[in-house]
């Protein structure tokens, strides 16, 4: 059976799991609370657990503070299969602490511990000591790491002790015959035993068949936002993933194997087993979706950057090519049976998605890592499904440019049969993290009289992006003083007569057309007092002749200059960026009826989040809170792929943007054209994903929000995230408040 413990409290590293693996069934001890994670720097995480030191075995802390009262007598059989409270980390921990058979804490090696756990519900298999730091688990397959010892050297470590010690790597003899665990009397039957195993040669893995391939490696679990650079080896991890997750909500982790060896680990793959449910199984199962990092070199870094030159990872390869369900066996880079270098490591992140329709508990699977075909680590993975729902539309609404620019990418005009798919799925992969993007549909404008014609086809793709793509905002045109990357400005012509009959005919369009929801026009980055004027202009035209439609600009409410005029009254929604919005100013505004977002953009200030490749990964989750903190409805970027602007490749450098001074390295893109990995369409990113998880924050907010007339969700969010400049950079933070958001909707259900 597979038992797993979660850990929780920030300030401790605790045992994460209890693990034992059973043949014909897999029996989960409890559901609970929520997903925790860890910063930049690699350490033991709370996103997906374990508390091992990966040099010695053992257990590193163990305080478990939180446990109930009520539980701590509780039996196993009382509560397989039920959902209670409390997680399963508290239950076996206290089992683990408090029960004199299962071995005092901190005392025993993890493989001790979980080795009379198996050897006691499974009869007849041996337990496991652990010790030395080899692969705690390795008798039944499931060693955290391949790796030697302390200091990768057991033998060097354990003959410094005193002389005549009997440890587990260099034992003292025992020559009264007996057969022990430190010196076992050699099998010479023949027969495949836990102390004398024969070499697997099938080829084929299996439980008893994990390969000794040269033990120099460590296979770990990090949380998603801790980014490995590609030369960065990782001596201490999670040996298993454990998940929190509401349904219609995708949660990640990532596995990392580190190659500490001299020579290359050869074709790496990995493979999912089946999923099983603690409980009576409902319709479906979570989905688990494999990819596989891709590193770019960053030789110069970004403006203010703390970082360190380096491979970074970002870009991710799917498996499985998401549009045709098949494998990609043939690509520029390819994510399945690639070799980890020598002192390199090489990431893979998965997805686990949970449908509306799955039941509400605890699901556990498998993750077998491989290496030419031969298993070298299993990964157990357990799922706790909340019981409450994302909307399916997110609350947070957001516009991050135009899609453009994609035939030359994809070898094909714009013009081609072909293309618009192509064009969609750029759209869809930005939608499906919880991201609003739009392309070029525009109606045609008689320019001498400023009639606007909606013909039915322009109707029909219009009705087909809102169908589809479920935008936030429907962007109706875009002004300015100058083009940027891509996103066409549609000028409204000097002539007042001409501008009332465009802004008129909109309205009409619009009245009789309720589906197109929340359209917007807005006007970016003004910086002279003419476009000072020109927003005031257009403003007023817009209130009067199109109501409908509100006015947008990326601007701060206090005007730039001295002598410009104000902008109060002209402007429905405000959108400054980071590092000049105000946020007594905004308060006054929305107080007035009027809506505001915010617009990040390049690295103007140490003091805002930055959204940076070599800017920790947790800056892409923060603007979210204090979103819903300050009462801010909306998140605007310039740009997901500003590379097919200038024909870049992304691939190779994170140099997109840049200015006469300085680097930005990532900056305007957040996904990469697909064909260089064979797929015809476009690849995800890890920042993204981690906006994406801000995005479903956000939801839990607004969800608590709508459940408490006080607005318990913005209450919580203030405390980690107040305003522009006053927030936390730590990932604990969000996950505990999360955590507490979560426990709220559900007792509040």
């Amino acid at each position: 059976m597979l038992k797993m413990l979660k850990k929780f409290s920030k300030n401790q590293i605790e045992l994460s799991y209890v693990l034992a693996i059973g043949i014909v069934s897999i029996s989960v001890l409890v559901h609970s609370s929520f997903k925790s994670g860890s910063l930049e720097t690699p350490k033991v995480s709370k996103a997906v657990q374990p508390s091992v030191s990966a040099e010695t075995g053992k257990v590193v802390s163990s305080g478990f503070d939180r446990i109930a009262d009520s539980y701590n007598n509780s039996s196993n059989s009382d509560l397989e299969g039920t959902i209670r409270n409390f997680n399963p980390a508290e239950y076996a921990a206290m089992k683990y602490e408090n029960k004199g058979s299962l071995g005092e804490s901190g005392s025993d090696t993890v493989g001790e511990y979980l080795g009379r756990t198996y050897s006691s519900t499974n009869a007849g298999q041996p337990a496991n000591s652990g010790t030395g730091g080899e692969s705690v688990f390795s008798s039944t397959g499931l060693g955290i790491m391949g790796s030697d010892a302390a200091d990768e050297n057991p033998e060097q470590a354990e003959d410094a002790a005193a002389p005549g010690t009997d440890t587990a790597s260099n034992p003292i003899p025992d020559t009264s015959g007996t057969d022990t665990a430190s010196d076992p009397i050699p099998d010479t039957s023949g027969a495949d035993t836990a102390s004398d195993p024969l070499p697997d040669t099938s080829g084929g893995g299996g439980y008893g068949g994990i390969q000794s391939i040269p033990k120099a490696y460590y296979v770990v679990v990090v949380p998603s936002y801790e980014r490995v650079l590609q030369d960065e080896l990782l001596k201490s991890g999670d040996p298993c993933a454990v998940v929190f997750c509401a349904k219609n909500e995708t949660e990640s982790f990532q596995i990392i194997i580190s190659n500490k060896g001299n020579t290359s680990l050869e074709s790496i793959d990995l493979e999912m087993d089946n999923w099983h449910f603690a409980g009576t199984p409902g319709v479906g199962s979570p989905e688990m979706t494999l990819y596989c990092e891709h590193y770019v070199e960053i030789t110069t870094l970004s403006y203010r950057s703390e970082g360190k030159k380096g491979w970074y990872p970002d870009a991710l390869i799917p498996f499985v090519d998401p549009y045709t369900g098949h494998a990609i066996t043939s690509a520029k880079y390819l994510a399945r049976n690639q070799d980890v270098k020598p002192h390199n490591s090489q990431g893979y992140w998965i997805d686990v998605y949970v449908d509306k329709n799955v039941k509400a508990g605890i699901y556990t699977n498998e993750i077998k890592v491989l290496a030419d075909r031969k298993i070298i680590q299993q990964i157990p993975v357990t799922v706790h499904v909340w019981d409450f729902e994302l909307p399916k539309k997110p609350a947070l609404k957001s516009y991050f440019g135009r899609i453009f620019g994609l035939g030359n990418y994809h070898g094909m005009k714009s013009t081609d049969a072909g293309y618009e798919t192509i064009r969609n799925r750029y759209v869809a992969i930005v939608r499906d993290h919880r991201i609003t993007v739009g392309y070029y549909i525009d109606p045609t404008v008689n320019g001498q009289t400023g009639a606007v014609n909606f013909s039915p086809s322009f109707v029909s793709e219009l009705k087909a992006y809102v169908d589809e793509m479920k935008p936030t905002v429907v962007c109706l045109g875009i002004y300015g003083e100058s083009s940027f990357n891509g996103s066409s400005y549609v000028y409204l012509s000097n002539n007042l007569v001409v501008r009332t009959r465009y802004l008129a005919d909109w309205q009409d369009f619009l009245n009789n057309n309720k589906w197109v929801v929340n359209p917007i026009i807005f006007y970016d980055e003004p910086r002279t007092i003419q476009a000072y004027n020109q927003i005031i202009g257009y403003g007023t035209l817009i209130h009067k002749y199109a109501p409908n439609i509100k006015f947008l600009v990326t601007e701060q409410i206090e005007p730039r200059n001295a002598g410009f005029p104000s902008l109060v009254g002209s402007v429905d929604i405000w959108c400054p960026v980071w590092y000049l919005g105000n946020p007594v100013s905004i308060k006054s505004e929305l107080q007035n009826g009027n809506e505001a977002w915010s617009y990040g953009t390049t690295a103007p200030s140490p003091k805002n989040p930055v959204w940076l490749i070599d800017y920790p990964l947790v800056e892409y989750r923060i603007p979210a809170w204090f979103s819903m903190s300050m009462g801010l409805e909306g998140l605007l970027y310039w740009q997901t792929l500003l590379w097919a602007k200038g024909g870049l490749d992304p691939w190779t450098t994170s140099e997109i943007y840049k200015s006469s001074s300085w680097i930005y390295n990532g900056e305007g893109y957040l996904i990469y054209p697909g064909a260089a990995a064979g797929i015809d369409g476009p690849v995800s990113s890890m920042r993204l994903k981690v906006l994406r998880d801000g995005m479903e924050d956000y939801d839990y907010l607004w969800l608590l929000n709508q459940k408490t007339p006080a607005g318990e969700g913005t209450k919580i969010a203030t405390g980690v995230a107040k305003s522009f400049t006053e927030f936390s950079r730590d990932p604990d933070e969000y996950l505990q408040a999360r955590e507490n958001v979560a426990q709220q909707i559900i007792s509040l259900k």
